[in-house]
C-alpha cells in the first residue's frame, strides 16, 4: 500500500489531480461590477468577508448551472484565493 502511494506522481493520491477536462474549462475572466462579494460555497448564505473589485482578473475553474463560478484570484503577494462568485459579476475574456 505504501509503495503504491509512493509510486504515484504528485497529486495522484486522494483524488487531488484534476482531470484533463477540468483544465480545458479554465478561462480568464474580469470582475465587471464595482464590488463583488466572494462566497465559501455557491449559496447566498455563505458570503465571506472577501471581495474583489472591478477589473480584478480571475481564473474560472468551474461553473455551476445555477449561476455561480468557482474562481482562483492571485493577489499581489502571489497567494491564491479560491472562492465562489456570482457568474453575472464576471466577464469571460474571449
Amino acid at each position: 500500500m505504501i509503495e503504491t502511494a509512493l509510486s504515484k506522481g504528485p497529486g495522484d493520491s486522494l483524488g487531488t489531480r484534476e482531470s484533463k477536462d477540468a483544465d480545458t474549462e479554465r478561462r480568464t475572466a474580469i470582475v465587471s461590477v464595482a464590488k463583488a462579494t466572494l462566497f465559501n460555497a455557491p449559496d447566498d448564505a455563505n458570503a465571506s468577508r472577501a471581495y474583489l473589485v472591478q477589473n480584478d482578473v480571475v481564473t474560472v475553474l468551474k461553473q455551476s448551472p445555477d449561476g455561480w463560478a468557482y474562481v482562483d484570484y492571485v493577489n499581489a503577494s502571489g497567494k491564491h484565493l479560491l472562492r465562489w462568485i456570482k457568474a453575472g459579476q464576471i466577464s469571460i475574456k474571449p
